[in-house]
């Protein structure tokens, strides 16, 4: 990546990381009140913090992330979120002590170690497949309806 686009994926970046905080912590605080938001909501959380950050990109820049920025944003975007659930578990670990790590010990005993890897693998996908979603199309879109408007101006 050349040097000139590093700044603008890195606050891209940063606006998706506290996105994703904003959408953990929605979820967690709706679990924590009794609410059951199903399991989807991680994903969409994230997904809806990749488009307020592509929503950004955009909005900055005036046009779409490239092919080489939206694979940048797509694959660290995963990471983040990986980073931020293991994070949040390690918190969780920590404050509610030995009962957290014991009960997810027994649920790693009793699921074998390919299907473990099988699932983070798919979710893995579904994940990079919704960001690249948002960085692209999402993106492109965006940036048409925004020279649309700058041609009604």
């Amino acid at each position: 990546m050349r040097d000139s686009q590093r700044p603008i994926v890195a606050r891209t970046l940063g606006i998706f990381a506290v996105g994703q905080l904003i959408a953990t912590c929605i979820t967690v605080g709706l679990k924590l009140l009794d609410i059951d938001v199903g399991n989807g909501t991680s994903l969409a959380g994230s997904l809806a913090a990749a488009g307020f950050a592509s929503h950004m990109f955009v909005t900055a820049t005036g046009r779409a992330p490239n092919v080489e920025e939206r694979h940048h944003l797509a694959w660290l975007s995963l990471v983040i979120s990986w980073a931020g659930s293991l994070s949040f578990l390690a918190v969780v670990a920590v404050l509610s002590g030995l009962a957290v790590l014991e009960t997810l010990n027994a649920a790693l005993d009793a699921l074998a170690f390919a299907a473990l890897v099988v699932i983070v693998v798919v979710v893995s996908a579904f994940y990079l497949g919704g960001f690249y979603v948002m960085y692209g199309w999402a993106a492109r879109n965006l940036e048409k309806k925004l020279a649309a408007r700058r041609q009604e101006l």
